[in-house]
């Protein structure tokens, strides 16, 4: 079945932030080994929606973007700011999860750059 993110419920009155909530409670039921430790952020986040500390110290990343469509430009300076921020405020950072409410399309046409393509 698939997903309707347009007619995703508010919370606090954004679709956004909605989006956010649901993609941090679904990284804090990810396993992790045993003394790691999860943490929500709020705003602002420094590029990262939560994360999860490994014992080691190495950090686990969650960024959260409400596009519904392939990002435009601007959306995707959005998302590298994001990304720059994350790795000079996170220094321990070795995962980054981008989370997008949309497949990556890939028709692999000749003279298309697909949205795959793009992320890549």
């Amino acid at each position: 079945m698939p997903l309707e993110w347009n007619n995703l419920r508010t919370w606090h009155g954004s679709q956004a932030l909605a989006f956010e909530e649901l993609c941090c409670q679904l990284a804090a039921y990810e396993k992790h080994p045993p003394g790691s430790f999860f943490i929500r952020k709020g705003t602002p986040d420094a590029g990262i929606e939560c994360f999860w500390t490994l014992k080691t110290g190495e950090e686990k990343g969650w960024q959260a973007k409400f596009f519904t469509s392939p990002p435009t430009p601007n959306q995707w300076s959005d998302i590298d700011s994001s990304v720059r921020t994350a790795l000079d405020k996170h220094p321990a950072l070795c995962s980054y999860t981008i989370c997008l409410p949309i497949d990556r399309s890939d028709a692999r046409l000749a003279e298309t750059k697909s949205f795959l393509n793009r992320w890549n």
